[in-house]
C-alpha cells in the first residue's frame, strides 16, 4: 500500500515565519477572508532591496501617491501577466531609472491592512546615479540599517523588510 510522505518545507521558510511573522501565502491563497459578508481580495506587489556597502536605498514617495510622503524601500505593483521578479526589474527602472538584476528572494510581507502580498528581492546594480522618476519618487536616501530603523516618516512594512534583511545577512554570515 502507498504511503503519502509529509512534504518538509525548508527549515530557513520556518524560521522566516518565526522570526518576523511575515506573510508565506499559499498557491491558491488569492482572498483573505474578512467579515462574512464581504472579501477582500489580495494585490501582489514587490520590494526590491538596493545595497551600497553597508548602505540600503530609501525613496520617499511622491506625495500624490497613497501613502505620499512615506519613506519606503522602491518596488509597487506586479501587474497581470508579470512575475515579482520581472516586475521589480521594471519599478526600478521607472522609479530609478536603473538596470537591477535581482540576486535572492528574502521573503514576504503582508500589509497591515491585508490588501497586499509583497515579495522581497535583493537586487544587484551597478548605478552611481540614480535618475528619480519625480511623478513616483520626491527623494531617495542612502541610509544604514539603524537609520533606517530610526528614520520619521517611514511606511509600516519597513520594520518586516528590516528583519528580513537581517535575518538573510545572518544566514549569509553563517555560511561563510
Amino acid at each position: 500500500m502507498y504511503q503519502r510522505r509529509a512534504l518538509r518545507s525548508p527549515p530557513l521558510f520556518f524560521e522566516l515565519r518565526r522570526r518576523c511573522h511575515v506573510a508565506f501565502p499559499r498557491r491558491n491563497d488569492v482572498r483573505l477572508s474578512t467579515p462574512r459578508s464581504s472579501k477582500l481580495t489580495v494585490r501582489r506587489g514587490t520590494i526590491g532591496i538596493l545595497r551600497d556597502g553597508e548602505r540600503y536605498l530609501l525613496i520617499k514617495r511622491a506625495a500624490h501617491l497613497p501613502k505620499g510622503g512615506k519613506w519606503c524601500f522602491p518596488g509597487g505593483h506586479v501587474e497581470p501577466g508579470e512575475t515579482s521578479r520581472i516586475a521589480i526589474v521594471r519599478e526600478v527602472a521607472e522609479e530609478l531609472g536603473i538596470q537591477a538584476v535581482p540576486r535572492q528572494r528574502l521573503g514576504a510581507v503582508r500589509t497591515p491592512d491585508g490588501a497586499y502580498i509583497l515579495v522581497v528581492w535583493l537586487l544587484y546594480h551597478q548605478a552611481t546615479t540614480l535618475r528619480l522618476c519625480q511623478a513616483e519618487v520626491a527623494d531617495a536616501k542612502w541610509l544604514t540599517l539603524r537609520e533606517i530603523e530610526t528614520h520619521p516618516g517611514g511606511l509600516s512594512t519597513n520594520e518586516q523588510v528590516l528583519k528580513l534583511i537581517t535575518l538573510s545577512e545572518s544566514t549569509d554570515a553563517g555560511k561563510t
